[in-house]
């Protein structure tokens, strides 16, 4: 089933309609992310949705895996337990042909608050743009691809850095 057709799927599009209390969504990017253990530059660093949208409303992220399935072997995405509560300074780091971080200091998080996305084919999770996360190292010879949506009120102007 295409992304655009998974994203726009009358009981996702329900839920997240909950959240920002309306019926006016606007579902404004869908894109792949591949994670090989080879490519180092695709690896996003704890970071915080927030820090790259600049807006007043929340962007609310749809994450599931596409090809296979998501885990702690091939690097699923970390999310930190009660992040979004928390506001943390970040740096922007720019490298040629890497993609730009906006990069918390992992001092910030410890195991024990770490939890790890491990979905299957059909599962997925929903988060905010406050929740911190980052990449997992992906220990096997295969690419581990995700899919992600990203949702907001259509009163909302995306601001990207």
């Amino acid at each position: 089933i295409p992304a655009k057709k998974i994203s726009t799927n009358k009981n996702i599009f329900i839920k997240i309609k909950k959240f920002f209390n309306t019926n006016e969504l606007s579902n404004f990017e869908n894109a792949a992310f591949f994670n090989n253990s080879k490519v180092k530059r695709l690896q996003y660093k704890w970071h915080k949705e927030s820090s790259y949208y600049k807006t007043k409303s929340d962007i609310i992220t749809l994450w599931y895996p596409w090809i296979n399935n998501a885990n702690k072997n091939n690097g699923t995405m970390i999310m930190a337990k009660d992040s979004h509560k928390k506001n943390f300074e970040y740096r922007v780091i720019k490298k040629k042909n890497h993609l730009t971080q906006m990069e918390i200091n992992e001092r910030n998080f410890k195991s024990r608050d770490m939890v790890y996305c491990n979905l299957k084919l059909g599962d997925a999770v929903i988060f905010s743009s406050k929740c911190a996360h980052k990449t997992g190292n992906n220990l096997t010879n295969k690419s581990r691809i995700t899919m992600i949506s990203r949702y907001t009120d259509c009163e909302t102007i995306i601001n990207n850095l």
